[in-house]
C-alpha cells in the first residue's frame, strides 16, 4: 500500500471574492455616502447621480436600481435599518436639511426631523434593537449635538452629547446591545478626536486625550472600541480601548485603513409598521 494521499483543497474561481462570496468588478461610481444592507448584506443602497439620487446595487452584479424616495432633493447620508426593510437619509430640499426613512425600495418615505433649527446633519445612524435613531445636528448657533429619536411614539429628540462650535460628528455608532456611543468629532482631520458616551462618561470622554488625533473605528465588543491615532495622510496606528477606564491596548501599527466587523442579529430587529405607516416589506 503506497502513502495516502493528500486530499486536494479546491481553489474558488477568481473573482469570486472571500470564501466564494459574489463580487463585482470596480466601476467609476464614488459615492458620498453608502450603506450595507442588513442583516445579509446582499445590496448596497449609495448617493449617486452627483448627489440626486439614492441607487442600489449587489454584490453579484447588474446594474443599478433606482430607490430614490424624494425627487426634486439633493442626498447626502443614508443608513440601512438592522431588519433590512427600510434605511433612513437626509436630504436638502430648499435649502433645508431634513431626515426620512422610507422602505427598502425608495416607497412610503416619511419625514421624521425638519430642519428648521439646524444647518445640516453630519451623521445617521439606526441602534441595533431598530427602535431609535441616533444623528448629529448642527445647529444655529453653529454647535454640534448627538440626538436620540424614538422611531414609534416620540415628542422630544434628547441631546445625548454636545460638542464645540464648528466641530463635525463621524464615525457614530451604537455599542453592541446598546446603549453606549463611539463618534468622532473635529473641526478638521488635524484636529479630530474620538469619544465615548456612556453611563460611566454620561457627557462624553475622549478615549485617548493624550493623542493629538484619533478616531472611533467602532466597537470591538460591548466594552472596547478599536480606535486609530494618526491618519491625515499618514498611517494609522490600531489600539483596543477599554471604555470604562480608557486603558489603550496597541493592536497593530502603520496600517492604510481599518474597520470593525461585526455579526449581526439572528433573528433581525423587527421594523414597525408605524415606522412607514405600511404593513408590508420585503428584502430587496
Amino acid at each position: 500500500m503506497g502513502p495516502a494521499r493528500r486530499p486536494r483543497t479546491a481553489r474558488p474561481p477568481r473573482g469570486t471574492g472571500v470564501g466564494g462570496a459574489p463580487s463585482r468588478p470596480p466601476g467609476r461610481v464614488d459615492p458620498s455616502a453608502s450603506a450595507w444592507g442588513r442583516p445579509i448584506g446582499k445590496s448596497i443602497v449609495f448617493v449617486g447621480n452627483g448627489g440626486r439620487a439614492l441607487l442600489k446595487a449587489h454584490p453579484d452584479g447588474g446594474g443599478f436600481t433606482d430607490v430614490t424616495p424624494v425627487v426634486g432633493a439633493t442626498y447626502e447620508r443614508v443608513d440601512y435599518h438592522p431588519s433590512g426593510l427600510a434605511f433612513a437619509f437626509v436630504l436638502r430640499r430648499n435649502g433645508l436639511s431634513s431626515i426620512w426613512v422610507s422602505s427598502n425600495v425608495g416607497k412610503t418615505p416619511r419625514q421624521f426631523v425638519h430642519g428648521r433649527l439646524h444647518t445640516g446633519f453630519d451623521a445617521i445612524t439606526f441602534a441595533d434593537s431598530g427602535s431609535q435613531l441616533y444623528f448629529a445636528a448642527r445647529h444655529v448657533d453653529r454647535r454640534v449635538d448627538v440626538h436620540r429619536l424614538q422611531l414609534v411614539g416620540a415628542t422630544s429628540a434628547p441631546i445625548v452629547w454636545r460638542g464645540g462650535p464648528e466641530e463635525r460628528v463621524t464615525d457614530l455608532v451604537e455599542a453592541p446591545d446598546g446603549p453606549d456611543l463611539a463618534l468622532t468629532a473635529g473641526r478638521s482631520c488635524e484636529s479630530r478626536y474620538a469619544v465615548v458616551v456612556s453611563a460611566r462618561h454620561p457627557k462624553g470622554a475622549e478615549l485617548m486625550p493624550d493623542e493629538q488625533r484619533s478616531r472611533a473605528v467602532g466597537w470591538l465588543d460591548r466594552k472596547h472600541v478599536l480606535v486609530a491615532t494618526g491618519g491625515c495622510g499618514q498611517k494609522l496606528d490600531l489600539y483596543s480601548v477599554e471604555t470604562a477606564t480608557r486603558e489603550a491596548r496597541l493592536l497593530v501599527r502603520g496600517v492604510a485603513a481599518a474597520s470593525v466587523r461585526r455579526a449581526e442579529q439572528f433573528p433581525p430587529p423587527p421594523l414597525s409598521p408605524e415606522v412607514l405607516g405600511a404593513r408590508r416589506s420585503s428584502f430587496a
